[in-house]
């Protein structure tokens, strides 16, 4: 098979150069664009067999470049009906915003070789650079915004929080080389120490990094606490690590947990742009620390805004809300499930060893629906779902299907089986039948069947209403909701359902 060498306009498409293809979306060919760029972690080996594999198949193959997945032409679902990404950990962060808008227009996606995106990379001076071999430049402060609070350094402006309010600690403004920065000296920590300050200015919108470098007095000082309050006033806060020499670190919004305070959309997300104060010291909740009397010194660089720095850079897709990593050493060790949707007569068994991550989104209720293809078995024996579609018949991602293979280990992918496998999903996804089948399972169109799916947990009642038995009285009220299935807590049931009963002690 011979591919052109160059896209036939700026920004175009590559044409492939192959017997015509018979896998069809309606009148015109299933056109299917595969991820296609020398970037560091991309299998060379998997890419080229992936492409083998779906050209043989009759699916209609052009390869993408980095710049064609950030272009609205490049990728385009009313010429692109499937994007596949051989190995989807690598992911060009500027794409993130293109590709899920791709998404959201209908267009499929094949996701092959681990946790998708878990590694975003960027172009810097010529090279792929991912979010730690970016670091050691947003330590040294290479297009950083500097914050407010250091310009000018005012530490009258910082205000103590501290459990001990008779110890005497205090800020000072200090130099340290070239670099102007605060000396938090604490004294008698007992069980939090803070300082805080508010932004003259707020962060720049888009930023995404927060940069500072950081000092302990001791080695009993190992970590600390860095906080950022939102305008709307809820409260985030990350742990850092610390050393006695001096240590760069860089924070992202996904650093940081969310601790209290703020109104509930506050709260689901940080956005450095929303914050009004931030505040740096030691509190027993979040940092390890020894003694009462310790000393941090910071200097805070700034923020910028890095395309890679989001770490799961799609994290809108919700793909991710189960993670199992698995590994296993025998000789046979995934199957697929024997399901005539895949119109196999038997199950495919692969051979090998292979490691991976089963990390697949659970359905939205009346939007999405899973079809697990591809199971294999945990480091304890367990089943685990290495392989599945997710079908999109309503919401925002409608009519777009999700294929997605956490196998990490190549020899996985050189098997006749999984060429089988690939070929069988994809020629259902450009017939769309998973959507199809997906909105016939709809379980939110048949209320009895909701009935015996959806159930309340019945446990640890606090009141009772009556003078019935507290078990009966609420299984009673569940049955009145509706619901047809109760979780009960038994190990304990003079505890859980105390109210008018008369349990034995044993």
């Amino acid at each position: 098979m011979l591919w052109c060498a160059v896209a036939l306009v700026a920004g175009g498409l590559c044409q492939p150069l192959h017997a015509e293809p018979n896998v069809s979306r309606g009148d015109r060919p299933y056109r299917v664009g595969v991820f296609s760029e020398n970037i560091p972690g991309l299998s060379a080996d998997r890419l080229t067999r992936t492409i083998d594999t779906l050209d043989r198949a009759g699916v209609e193959v052009v390869r993408l470049s980095a710049k064609q997945l950030e272009s609205d032409a490049g990728l385009d679902p009313n010429r692109i009906d499937a994007l596949v990404l051989t190995s989807s950990p690598v992911f060009p962060g500027a794409a993130k915003d293109n590709l899920d808008r791709y998404l959201r227009a209908g267009g499929d996606m094949v996701l092959l070789g681990g946790r998708g995106f878990r590694d975003p990379v960027t172009r810097e001076g010529g090279r792929w650079l991912n979010y730690d071999q970016l670091k050691p430049r947003l330590a040294k402060g290479r297009g950083l915004t500097p914050l407010s609070v250091f310009d000018p350094l005012a530490p009258q402006d910082w205000r103590r929080s501290a459990s001990n309010r008779e110890g005497a600690s205090r800020v000072v403004a200090a130099r340290f080389g070239r670099r102007d920065g605060l000396r938090l000296d604490l004294r008698g920590v007992d069980h939090f120490d803070t300082y805080a300050v508010r932004l003259e200015q707020s962060i720049p919108e888009g930023h995404n990094v927060l940069v500072l470098v950081a000092r302990a007095g001791s080695g009993d000082t190992r970590q600390a606490a860095f906080e950022l309050r939102t305008e709307a006033g809820a409260r985030w806060i990350a742990t850092v690590d610390l050393s006695t020499t001096w240590t760069p670190i860089v924070l992202r919004p996904t650093d940081f947990a969310y601790y209290r305070g703020g109104p509930p959309q506050a709260r689901g997300r940080l956005d450095f742009d929303q914050s009004a104060r931030l505040s740096f010291g030691l509190a027993r909740d979040f940092a390890d620390f020894e003694g009462e009397d310790h000393q941090l010194s910071f200097t805070v660089l700034g923020t910028a805004e890095l395309d890679v720095a989001t770490g799961q850079a799609l994290g809108a897709l919700d793909l991710y809300t189960e993670l199992a990593p698995f590994q296993y050493e025998g000789a046979e060790t995934a199957h697929s499930l024997d399901d005539s949707r895949l119109g196999l007569s038997r199950p495919l068994t692969f051979r090998g060893p292979i490691t991976g991550t089963a990390a697949f989104a659970v359905p939205k209720a009346g939007a999405s629906q899973r079809f697990d293809v591809l199971q294999t078995t945990g480091a304890k024996g367990q089943p685990v779902t290495a392989g599945a579609v997710v079908a999109h018949y309503d919401g925002p991602f409608a009519g777009s299907q999700w294929f997605v293979v956490g196998v990490e280990t190549d020899g996985f992918y050189r098997q006749a089986e999984w060429e089988t496998l690939l070929t069988r999903v994809v020629q259902r996804m450009a017939s769309e039948s998973w959507i199809d089948e997906a909105r016939r399972d709809n379980p939110f169109s048949d209320a009895d069947r909701m009935r015996s799916m959806i159930g309340v947990t019945h446990a640890g009642a606090k009141y009772h209403h009556t003078d019935r038995d507290v078990l009966n009285e609420g299984a009673l009220q569940v049955q009145t909701l509706g619901a047809r299935t109760l979780k009960l807590w038994m190990p304990r049931p003079h505890q859980m359902y105390l109210f008018n009963h008369d349990w034995p002690d044993e």
